[in-house]
């Protein structure tokens, strides 16, 4: 079995708070999609 730790980002402000990483992918399909495509590295070769 393997397990993955995910933990959100939060901004605090005077007014609120912002969950930064809401659109983060948040279960094993998601994160394979997510591996898959170019990264960084990848599209600047371009």
């Amino acid at each position: 079995m393997i397990a993955i730790r995910i933990e959100d980002a939060v901004a605090i402000t005077d007014t609120g708070h912002e969950v930064l990483s809401a659109g983060a992918p948040r279960n094993f399909a998601e994160i394979e999609a997510l591996m898959k495509q170019d990264g960084i590295l990848q599209i600047i070769k371009r």
